[in-house]
């Protein structure tokens, strides 16, 4: 099992309906899964928005799995100098490619904190047993 704070960026779909980012939350590696859980938060700007109505997704609790033998490829991407990293804005990120249940090919983009190196490790097809 391995884990990392990560930001859900797109690629994901509550049925037809793709879910928006960005959302901070626990990414982790199972055996068998791919899980991350955002959990509610709530700024004062969020809260004057919700007293006049209007409903804020990162308010809500969210969780999606991500089954590890859909997974067809996985990129790591993030500043490799120390020029680049020192003078990049750019967190690294993951770019998942998965089958989704139709078969169709989705691209899920999660940004990682930086000792994310055992979570992309567990996540490569040739790492799942």
């Amino acid at each position: 099992m391995a884990h990392s704070l990560g930001c859900y960026v797109q690629g994901w779909f509550e049925g037809q309906v793709p879910l928006r980012g960005p959302l901070w939350g626990l990414l982790m590696v199972t055996k068998g899964k791919l899980h991350f859980h955002h959990f509610p938060q709530e700024s004062w700007l969020d809260f004057l928005n919700r007293a006049s109505g209007t409903k804020n997704p990162s308010s809500q609790e969210i969780v999606f799995t991500l089954e590890r033998k859909n997974i067809l490829s996985v990129e790591y991407y993030r500043p490799q100098s120390w020029w680049a990293r020192l003078f990049s804005s750019a967190p690294p990120y993951l770019r998942i490619v998965y089958g989704d249940e139709t078969g169709k090919e989705q691209t899920l983009v999660i940004e990682v904190d930086k000792g994310a190196e055992p979570l992309v490790t567990l996540l490569r097809p040739s790492a799942s047993s």
